[in-house]
């Protein structure tokens, strides 16, 4: 059957659309953005009902995977603290636990990569919700996972090569490593979907758009910043009265948290997009009108 990674849709006046996967498509109906991109619609689609049970599956694995990676870990730390007279029972308990932890938690991130393309894809087609979910058998979601797996590992190397190249002795440095996650992530993912491969992670035209659609990206940044912030803020507090055990909480938001901000990126997608097709920026922010003679 066809793949379920759909790229994004290229306008039709684009001379290469007829060499792009998915040409057969014809006609060009998906909407502008609206006016307010990315403040409008970007929680309430959780609410959905294609979505909240999805989001469910995604925290109920969350909250069986963490526990069992959080217990692994402290009977490793500490046998004697958990009640072993012996250390070799809970060492290799702990063994146990946690390969069922990791285990647990790459099906996580199998199904999680398949669900978050799906919001970002569907998002810059236009939609307000999610019209094509994947559907088992879900070994065929493993290219969603590398078209993610691909982005963050490309932004991580550009970070850990600006680490290389002006050296680790200043721990300023590596945060070099977060800040291209931050900037890059977007631009490698974006690139690689309108090119509909997870081994190309610079697109020309997701370049251009950075310039074209400049405010889209700024608001874009901005908003994600905004989103970071409160989420690191909640895992601060949880860490400092739970522990280690704070990573519980925490990571039981991780899912909502995720969509939501490839639901941002979805609509950045579609700003592109519609900054491609209309060879211009489009009014995104406030209550402007977009220029007449569409």
């Amino acid at each position: 059957r066809e793949a379920y990674v759909r790229h994004l849709r290229i306008p039709p006046d684009d001379p290469l659309a007829a060499e792009k996967p998915g040409a057969h498509i014809t006609g060009y109906s998906k909407p502008p953005p609206p006016e307010r991109p990315f403040a409008t619609g970007i929680v309430n689609f959780l609410w959905d009902p294609g979505t909240w049970p999805r989001l469910l599956v995604l925290t109920v694995v969350s909250f069986i995977a963490l526990p069992l990676i959080l217990t692994a870990l402290t009977m490793m730390a500490d046998p004697i603290g958990v009640g072993w007279a012996s250390s070799a029972p809970p060492v290799f308990l702990s063994m146990v636990l946690l390969a069922f932890g990791i285990l647990g938690g790459a099906g996580w991130g199998l199904v999680a990569s398949a669900y978050l393309l799906a919001i970002l894809q569907d998002t810059a087609e236009g939609n307000p919700n999610v019209q094509e979910w994947p559907e088992p058998p879900i070994t065929d979601w493993i290219v969603e996972f590398f078209f993610l797996f691909n982005s963050l590992a490309a932004s991580v190397g550009c970070g850990v090569v600006i680490v290389q190249v002006f050296g680790s002795a200043s721990p300023m440095i590596w945060l070099a490593v977060p800040l291209c996650v931050f900037f890059l992530f977007p631009f490698f993912l974006l690139s690689m979907l309108e090119g509909n491969s997870c081994v190309m992670p610079v697109s020309f035209k997701v370049l251009g758009s950075i310039f074209s659609a400049w405010r889209a990206w700024a608001l874009f940044y901005l908003e994600t910043v905004l989103l970071a912030g409160a989420h690191h803020f909640h895992f601060a507090v949880a860490v400092r009265f739970l522990g280690s055990w704070g990573l519980l909480p925490m990571g039981i938001l991780t899912a909502p948290v995720l969509m939501v901000y490839f639901r941002i990126l979805g609509r950045l997608g579609w700003c592109c997009a519609e900054a491609i097709r209309e060879g211009k920026e489009p009014a995104i922010t406030g209550s402007g009108r977009r220029r007449s003679g569409r």
